[in-house]
């Protein structure tokens, strides 16, 4: 924990922003952002103001949502890789990056299961990190949702979870099972974080007036290299409670609002 005489002058609301160490959390450290290593009240003012340019806004807590979901910053060349077959979302994730960063080097390419990628370049993904996106494997460290998101308007937590649901929600209209469904994993060590992060999108859903079920598990497995993967979901159900979804998560992924369409019906 850095000392107090460290700290002096660093606003509060980046006291606020920075991961907790309790948690286990590290402060990502880029060279663009590091108000920890100042000591001088002017230098932390600026670090604030630069921040708060772009931090309380939609597109932006929607472009974090989307780095918690199909996006990946790579975890030592720091680049932000965008993996989707839906063409309108990987159009919307060019957009906000344009609007919100101007000049940036996009590459166009497959994954190796041959799903359309958006790679862009290091600048961006550096700046997601100071938003609060992580760098490397979601699955293999501790994630948790950024402050200025759960501490935000509606508006910027309806995008955030427009991102996740887009990317990683399952929209069931079948007869008989009926749902939104929303699942993450994590290697076993860290059941707790996952069930803290789910913990966290619940209480996004809760703010917003969305009626949501409580974090159960939903599998056990292991994978190629033998770790041991927990997933766990949370999941929405109810016709009143898909329309006031359609009213207040912004989502994009048309098959999905097909889906939530029928659900409303």
């Amino acid at each position: 924990m850095k000392s107090a005489s460290k700290l002096a002058g660093v606003p509060r609301i980046l006291l606020d922003l920075r991961p907790g160490e309790d948690e286990g959390i590290p402060w990502v450290g880029v060279k663009s952002f590091n108000p920890w290593r100042t000591t001088s009240e002017m230098e932390a003012l600026n670090i604030f103001l630069s921040l708060k340019q772009y931090m309380a806004n939609a597109s932006l807590a929607r472009l974090v949502g989307h780095a918690f979901g199909d996006g990946n910053i790579h975890k030592y060349k720091f680049y932000f890789i965008y993996t989707n077959s839906n063409e309108k979302l990987r159009k919307m994730i060019t957009n906000i990056i344009e609007k919100e960063f101007k000049k940036f080097k996009i590459t166009k390419r497959k994954s190796g299961k041959g799903i359309p990628q958006l790679q862009f370049s290091v600048k961006i993904g550096r700046k997601i990190i100071e938003l609060g996106g992580i760098a490397g494997s979601k699955v293999r460290q501790i994630t948790k949702i950024p402050v200025w998101i759960k501490n935000g308007d509606n508006k910027i937590k309806a995008n955030f979870l427009a991102a996740i649901l887009d990317d990683e929600g399952y929209f069931r209209d079948t007869k008989g099972s009926k749902q939104i469904v929303l699942k993450f994993s994590k290697i076993q060590h860290l059941e707790n974080n996952l069930d803290n992060f789910l913990q966290e999108i619940r209480q996004l859903f809760l703010d917003l007036n969305i009626r949501i079920s409580e974090v159960k598990k939903d599998q056990i497995k292991s994978n190629k290299r033998r770790e041991i993967i927990v997933s766990k979901r949370i999941w929405i159900t109810g016709r009143e409670n898909f329309i006031r979804f359609r009213e207040k998560i912004p989502i994009a992924h048309p098959d999905k609002l097909n889906k939530l369409s029928n659900l409303c019906s």
